[in-house]
Formats: structure tokens, C-alpha cells, sequence
């Protein structure tokens, strides 16, 4: 089971209510999570940092943008 991520990385630019409810869901459960909008490389970024959740960005887990 994965653990409570310490960084949560969504897109830039405008925000959708599901980049809204995940950092909402999310600080809920960690208070002090930190919250980067990055493009581009963000997999990359989760991927050296287990303690990171990418969601809605192209090629994250999450991601509900499919090519």
C-alpha cells in the first residue's frame, strides 16, 4: 500500500475541480503536503521521489488526458 505523498505535482495554467479535490483530499490527510504546478518533466520528478504523487499531467498515473 502506497503511503501519503509529501508532494503532489498537478499541471499549470488554469486548474480543473479534479486538481482541486485532490489537493483538498490529499491536505486533508498530510497538512503540511506541498502543492507544485510543474509542466513538462513532472514524471520524471515523481519518479526520483517516492513521496511523490503526480496527478493530471500527461503520462502520470493519474492522468485523465490520454493521447
Amino acid at each position: 500500500m502506497r503511503s501519503i505523498p509529501d508532494t503532489l505535482v498537478v499541471h499549470p495554467g488554469s486548474f480543473h475541480c479534479d486538481d482541486v479535490l485532490v489537493a483538498a483530499m490529499l491536505t486533508e490527510l498530510n497538512p503540511n503536503i506541498e502543492i507544485k504546478r510543474v509542466a513538462g518533466k513532472a514524471v520524471e520528478l515523481a519518479e526520483a521521489d517516492e513521496n511523490t504523487l503526480v496527478a493530471d499531467i500527461g503520462g502520470g498515473r493519474f492522468d485523465h488526458h490520454p493521447k
